[in-house]
């Protein structure tokens, strides 16, 4: 039951994040909203870590060589991959996007942990993925123009980049011992960093004297995200990864869409189709039947 109850809340952080975004996109630039969020959530993070007495870890080269890897290729291009291409892309569009996750991060998985995909596992991510299809079904299809274009290509690099994230970040924890904020703040500032560096050369025209347009929503969706999205949510999966695989979590988050479409209802008064219903309970069933198969696989023990 605590299993649950904690994907409910990882995913309503995550979910609140793509609306956050969408908002953020009308009163800044993407590169710029990135480079504000990573360089407040990272340098906060960091300041707490050392603030409670910790000491920086000692990094061993192969500690480098993945905090690298999240810093550059999970936090940093996927971060900006993800907002440019929600420009033309709706909310609950992208976050269908982002249901390919499991399938990816059960890929890494295979090769970084061995871990075994069962026929019980490859039926419950299916039953997970045909419950995204029929929610999605019941929303405007997307546009024959967008499919295959370049923000669709970038929103896609934007999904692989998070699901290796996720994987060096296990690695990082589970094998080199390194404390999760310690992690996170490191990546975060570094990512940071570059996407100001980014925003200053792509969107140079913006900035006069900075690329912010509405700075009363700017700071309510800033702040709204870091606390949410950047620190409740990141350090809440990362964890939940000492307790449970990648993959799990990853099929997990098939049940973003549904919180954003309700978060549509709540907030901007979107009706939801019986669709949305079927699709929850099929959800449902396809998450109950991996979590037990992980169960079985002896992956981690039920407390």
């Amino acid at each position: 039951m605590a299993f649950f109850l904690y994907i409910l809340v990882l995913y309503t952080f995550c979910a609140s994040g793509f609306t956050l975004a969408k908002g953020a996109l009308v009163a800044t630039t993407p590169f710029f909203f990135v480079a504000v969020r990573l360089l407040i959530a990272g340098g906060g993070m960091l300041t707490w870590f050392f603030l409670r007495g910790h000491t920086a870890p000692i990094l061993t080269r192969r500690s480098l060589f993945y905090l690298a890897q999240l810093s550059v290729l999970a936090t940093y291009l996927a971060f900006m991959c993800d907002l440019w291409s929600l420009q033309f892309f709706t909310s609950a569009e992208s976050a269908f996007i982002f249901n390919f996750t499991p399938f990816i991060t059960a890929i890494f998985s295979r090769v970084w942990f061995k871990e075994r995909l069962t026929a019980r596992k490859l039926l419950g991510m299916g039953l997970g993925f045909s419950a995204a299809l029929l929610l999605i079904g019941s929303m405007p299809r997307f546009s024959g123009q967008l499919v295959f274009s370049l923000p669709f290509f970038a929103l896609c690099v934007a999904v692989i980049l998070g699901a290796y994230g996720w994987i060096a970040m296990r690695v990082l924890m589970q094998e080199e011992r390194l404390p999760i904020s310690f992690v996170n703040g490191t990546s975060m500032l570094i990512a940071g960093f570059l996407a100001l560096v980014s925003s200053y050369t792509a969107e140079i025209a913006f900035w006069q004297p900075l690329p912010i347009f509405q700075p009363q929503l700017f700071v309510m969706v800033t702040v709204s995200a870091v606390v949410l999205v950047n620190i409740c949510f990141t350090n809440l999966y990362s964890y939940l990864l000492r307790r449970y695989t990648a993959t799990l979590l990853s099929c997990a988050g098939l049940i973003c869409p549904f919180i954003v479409s309700f978060f549509g209802r709540l907030f901007l008064g979107e009706s939801l189709q019986i669709g949305f219903f079927v699709a929850l309970i099929v959800f449902s069933l396809g998450l109950l039947l991996f979590y037990s198969e992980e169960l079985r696989q002896g992956y981690y023990k039920l407390y």
